[in-house]
């Protein structure tokens, strides 16, 4: 992968983030393009069974250099410092959709062709929404109709569930720690009771 080297650019990504120095993921345009910088540090989560800040940042950073060298996907990375890496504006996220009102109309519809999206990577080789404690599974719903629609996705789930009983013990011992709040923890006993479930 090769970057162009951009003073300017440089430069005006090193002063926004001296503006904002606690952030760790901040947006802004540059020549009328959107960007995305994702520095190096904690997302303030409970780090339980998570890498530290400097190896999730580099093995982040690596992963969508790898994806977008097979096939372009992911946001394409045209800054990477040892501190933060910049990446293209990509749209808007999943997240934003189901936050923001503005987006109320088109959800359900988004969320079914994420669903579809996501089923023709998984047949090709779950990302779990229920970090984002949503109130209920509408949109999740929505992803899962969209993900049925897809040839191949029946066996993938088929495969997950067997996974899920070829290991209880695994998830069994999520379940017991559920208690202690620790969100990754958390959402994949979600993720589990949803997928039995279906």
């Amino acid at each position: 992968m090769a970057f162009l080297f951009d003073g300017i650019f440089l430069k005006f990504v090193q002063s926004l983030l001296a503006e904002k120095p606690d952030k760790r993921i901040v947006s802004f345009s540059f020549k009328n393009k959107t960007y995305f910088v994702k520095r190096r540090m904690s997302n303030g989560r409970n780090t339980f069974a998570k890498k530290d800040p400097s190896t999730a940042f580099w093995c982040e950073a690596y992963k969508i250099m790898t994806v977008n060298a097979r096939l372009p996907l992911a946001p394409k990375i045209v800054l990477l410092d040892e501190d933060f890496f910049v990446m293209e504006g990509a749209g808007k996220t999943l997240q934003g959709v189901a936050k923001e009102a503005e987006y109320a109309d088109v959800r359900r519809d988004a969320f079914e062709k994420a669903g579809q999206g996501l089923a023709q990577l998984h047949a090709a080789g779950l990302h779990s929404c229920f970090r984002e404690e949503w109130p209920d599974n509408d949109l999740i719903d929505a992803a899962v109709a969209g993900y049925y629609s897809v040839e191949g996705s029946k066996q993938t789930l088929t495969a997950l569930k067997e996974f899920i009983a070829d290991h209880h013990a695994l998830f069994a011992c999520c379940h017991a720690l559920v208690p202690f709040g620790w969100i990754d923890i958390v959402s994949v006993d979600k993720a589990k009771t949803y997928v039995i479930g279906l």
